[in-house]
C-alpha cells in the first residue's frame, strides 16, 4: 500500500512538472559578453542535434584515421611476412638440398658396397 502510495506521489509529480519542465527557459549571456538572452526549448534541441552532429562526424573521422592506421600497420606486418616466409622458405630449401646431398653421398656407398660384395 506504501509503494504504491509513493508510486502515486510521482507520477503526480512528473505530470505537475513534466509540462513545466518543457516550457521553462535558460537565461544566459550572449556571446558577446551583452545581456542575457532567453532560450527556448527549440533552438536548445537544435543546439543538441548540433552536438550529436558534431560528436558524430568527430567519431567518423576518428574511424577513418583508424582505418588508415590499421591499413599501414597491415601493409607493414604484410611485407614482414613476405620477407619472413622467404627466408624460412630458403632456409627449408637449403636443408633439404644437404639432406638430399647426404643422402645421396650414403646410397653411392651403398651402391658401392653391394658392388663389392657381388664381385
Amino acid at each position: 500500500m506504501q509503494r504504491t502510495s509513493r508510486l502515486m506521489a510521482v507520477v503526480l509529480v512528473g505530470f505537475a512538472f513534466g509540462p513545466a519542465a518543457g516550457l521553462t527557459a535558460a537565461a544566459q549571456t550572449g556571446s558577446d559578453g551583452g545581456l542575457p538572452y532567453v532560450e527556448n526549448e527549440a533552438s536548445k534541441e537544435e543546439r543538441q542535434w548540433e552536438n550529436l552532429r558534431d560528436a558524430g562526424e568527430r567519431a567518423c573521422k576518428e574511424a577513418v584515421d583508424s582505418a588508415a592506421l590499421l591499413g599501414e600497420q597491415l601493409q607493414g606486418l604484410t611485407r614482414h611476412f613476405s620477407r619472413t616466409l622467404v627466408q624460412v622458405s630458403g632456409e627449408l630449401t637449403r636443408g633439404m638440398a644437404q639432406g638430399v646431398d647426404l643422402l645421396a653421398e650414403r646410397l653411392d656407398e651403398m651402391a658401392e658396397r653391394m658392388e663389392r660384395s657381388a664381385e
